[in-house]
């Protein structure tokens, strides 16, 4: 059985896990038809690395350096090279701009599907790396199923399966890891996997588009995942091909990832759960915990979460509800406070959340005008002229994830150092 297969790896700024990558690749035992490399506009280092594997030229170089581009994908300007060397053929296709991993995936597929007359599509990132048989293994499966995923290994302990090796979903949207088995020693059909190893017949894409650009990272695997059981597509994992990859410890991730991370899962919670509001609230809590827990290992905070929210939440005065006034901001009047708290609950909990000795005193905000109706652009200026305090984000809801999202983009005083949990 043959099959002509394209391999599409997405890089950014790592020519050494890039050199890795590549090199196994071409010591398949299966040899693809193409590799195709998508360059989220990489640095020098990358450059120098295509260089020397003699994929770009000298004038190459200065091409993509004057940014004389020779292609374009949709409304994105290309630089596109084609070349065989080394016994590979080689597409070189960088873009103008970094549009992450989730762009990087849409651009490349998109050139695959529309420019080339693959059979089917196996993609990584640049830090995966194949076991020589890693294709082989797959063809078989290629006739009975349009999507197939690798067995994801740690690259740094090949025993062990990685987090993101895959899950199964069952009617309930209940999630069963790949990663609970004791081992895996037969093909499993699941309905979720990560890009880091995915084969797509060309059909695949035919039926159900591209990743979703706009998530720049993080999720759009997952999202990708619901399209497929939407129409009751499986993927097949075929246990015996087998790629590593870092295990993806999410405390070693800078916090940006965090806020892609969280965004990117509402979109899928609000479009593929509609049915499912248990499930949805459900998974809400378990992404919200999860949050905290790699902010807490991010930063080093000390506190126990749990103990924190028992803290606010038990010693209640409920007479305070009574008592609370509503006061109007001056946002160019010092705060004679230690805290500034935002909040997305009820005003219940805000009142809860006020009564605590530790918070006493502190200046609330809450989505809406329950306390303070404030715009995003005045809590800036409320913050820079109160250089001291604390920020306390309280609450699980989307309006904690877009103030978030502000504070990252708009960290001019280090809001993000101030911030606990």
């Amino acid at each position: 059985m043959e099959k002509n297969i394209g391999v599409l790896v997405v890089t950014y700024n790592r020519p050494k896990d890039l050199d890795i990558c590549l090199k196994s690749i071409e010591n398949q035992t299966y040899k693809p038809e193409a590799i195709c490399i998508l360059d989220n506009a990489s640095s020098k280092e990358t450059l120098d690395l295509l260089e020397k594997k003699g994929i770009l030229t000298t004038f190459d170089r200065e091409n993509i350096e004057k940014e004389n581009f020779n292609f374009k994908l949709e409304d994105m300007p290309c630089y596109l090279k084609t070349i065989k060397t080394s016994g590979n053929n080689y597409i070189y296709l960088r873009l103008k701009e970094n549009t992450g991993g989730s762009g990087g995936f849409y651009y490349g597929l998109k050139y695959l599907h529309e420019y080339t007359d693959l059979d089917g599509y196996y993609i990584l990132d640049d830090d995966g790396m194949l076991d020589e048989n890693c294709l082989k293994e797959i063809i078989p499966y290629t006739n009975d199923y349009l999507s197939i995923t690798s067995l994801k290994l740690d690259r740094d302990n090949p025993t062990n399966l990685i987090p993101h090796t895959g899950y199964c979903i069952d009617d309930n949207y209940k999630y069963f890891p790949v990663k609970t088995l004791d081992k895996v020693d037969k093909n499993l059909e699941i309905s979720f996997s990560s890009f880091v190893g995915w084969y797509f017949a060309k059909s695949l894409i035919e039926k159900v588009g591209y990743p979703k650009k706009d998530f720049f990272i993080r999720g759009d695997d997952e999202e990708f995942s619901f399209r497929l059981k939407k129409i009751n597509i499986n993927t097949l994992l075929v246990y015996k091909s087998e790629i590593y990859h870092p295990s993806g410890i999410e405390n070693k991730l800078p916090l940006f990832k965090y806020f892609f991370h969280f965004r990117n899962l509402s979109y899928v919670y609000k479009n593929y759960f509609k049915e499912k509001e248990s499930t949805k609230r459900e998974m809400e809590n378990i992404s919200y915990n999860l949050f905290f827990k790699f902010v807490k290992a991010r930063f080093n905070i000390s506190f126990n979460f749990k103990q924190f929210l028992d803290l606010l939440y038990t010693k209640i005065n409920k007479n305070i509800i009574k008592n609370l006034k509503e006061y109007k901001l001056d946002i160019n009047f010092p705060i004679n406070s230690e805290f500034i708290v935002f909040s997305s609950n009820s005003y219940l909990n805000i009142t809860k959340l006020y009564k605590h000795p530790l918070f006493k005193g502190a200046v609330y905000f809450e989505k809406g005008n329950k306390i303070f109706n404030i715009s995003f652009d005045n809590i800036i200026k409320v913050l820079e002229n109160n250089k001291n305090l604390k920020i306390l984000l309280e609450g699980k809801g989307v309006f904690i994830y877009k103030l978030l999202g502000f504070f990252i983009k708009n960290n001019k005083e280090n809001l993000i150092n101030r911030i606990i949990f």
